[in-house]
């Protein structure tokens, strides 16, 4: 073969695969601008979820391994002490180790009561210190221990990546804080909206980093766990005795679980987003590794729920492509029978999940709505009622 020839073959081919990479640069793009596109459209309807404000959105997700996700541990903490008349039944319980408030680098009360126009706010803190205690004690309403969190100071997602698409980069900053104090302020949270002196209108972003960070004491996320197989997603019904329930047995997405000091990674001082999700599958699930893809995992949203005030992610996983429903429905993992009553799949279809959420709709918390709202988004399906 002469030289000219392999020269021109050498050079036909780098062309075909230069227009290659051009064709599939372009249609990323176009994927890319739908998705925000179809995003921002689905997200006008605000009647689905009223009081959800969305904090970051990842277009199509914000991918862990390239590292999209970035966050750290701050000074800040948050503690807030038992009620002097229940400290004796409490303060040798683990957890319980605090005998003052520790509120370092917020707000103080004082200045807190001058944004919420509230001239008694530390005696309605008190108040609920109390309630809450006491739900401790009995042991009711999921106040069975107290364990460390972990709540937001700040989080926003401005950064972008260094490439092309220039996706978005989430960053959360995190304080110390625990279980009871992140209930007592969800009281106090509750009395204030009772006695209306809460904003009405749902908080911004710029609002959570600043006045209102005092009440981020927490961060879940919301896992939808997807069976390749069979098409399906899997819900659950919660237990009636967990937090929050009201006595009911709402539905939620497959799983749901809190940050805790478990998922912390002292050697990188940062929180390890993936040991968060592997923990939640399998203490919810009881699923181990041998059962998903952990290269699936997506983080679709962030977002803040005004009726709890909670922050919260929403994420997806597979499970692995010979797995069905049958062959994991019946594994227990650590909290299933204190959290979990049901488990059940529905499909992957635009009306199948409409029907189900009209069917369900007054036993579905918002953040379920939404969650399951984002995952449709990424799988292309509008899902309005």
């Amino acid at each position: 073969m002469e030289i000219s020839t392999i020269i021109a073959f050498v050079l036909g081919w780098g062309v075909e695969k230069f227009f290659d990479y051009i064709l599939k640069t372009q249609k990323e793009k176009y994927y890319l601008y739908r998705l925000k596109h179809k995003t921002k459209k689905a997200r006008t309807n605000v009647s689905t979820y009223p009081n959800i404000s969305i904090i970051a959105e990842g277009f199509p997700f914000f991918c862990i391994d390239k590292k999209q996700i970035n966050n750290n541990i701050t000074d800040k903490k948050f503690f807030l002490s038992l009620p002097p008349n229940h400290r004796a039944q409490l303060i040798n319980v683990d957890g319980f180790k605090t005998d003052q408030d520790v509120i370092l680098n917020y707000p103080n009360i004082q200045h807190l009561e001058n944004i919420l126009k509230c001239s008694n706010l530390k005696e309605i803190i008190e108040e609920c210190k109390v309630q809450i205690a006491k739900k401790f004690i009995e042991r009711k309403d999921g106040c069975f221990f107290n364990g460390k969190l972990y709540g937001i100071s700040e989080s926003d997602d401005y950064s972008r990546t260094p490439d092309e698409n220039e996706s978005p980069i989430l960053h959360l900053s995190f304080f110390e804080t625990d279980y009871y104090t992140h209930r007592v302020m969800w009281e106090v949270c509750m009395e204030l909206k009772r006695r209306q002196l809460i904003p009405s209108q749902n908080l911004n972003l710029s609002q959570l980093n600043e006045q209102f960070n005092v009440f981020r004491t927490s961060l879940g996320i919301s896992i939808i766990v997807e069976i390749p197989l069979t098409n399906e997603i899997i819900l659950v019904k919660r237990a009636r005795n967990t937090s929050y329930n009201e006595g009911k047995e709402w539905i939620y997405v497959s799983v749901t679980e809190t940050l805790s000091e478990t998922d912390y990674d002292a050697y990188m001082n940062k929180i390890n987003i993936k040991r968060w999700i592997k923990r939640a599958l399998f203490e919810e699930l009881g699923l181990i590794e041998d059962y998903y893809e952990e290269d699936s995992i997506q983080i679709y949203d962030m977002f803040f729920e005004n009726t709890f005030y909670q922050d919260g992610l929403t994420a997806s996983i597979k499970l692995k492509k010979d797995i069905c429903f049958d062959t994991i429905k019946e594994f227990r993992g650590r909290d299933s029978r204190l959290e979990i009553a049901d488990k059940f799949t529905i499909k992957i279809e635009k009306q199948a999940i409409i029907d189900f959420m009209l069917e369900n709709k007054d036993v579905m918390r918002e953040q379920t709505i939404f969650s399951l709202q984002s995952f449709c988004l990424r799988k292309n399906i509008k899902i309005t009622f």
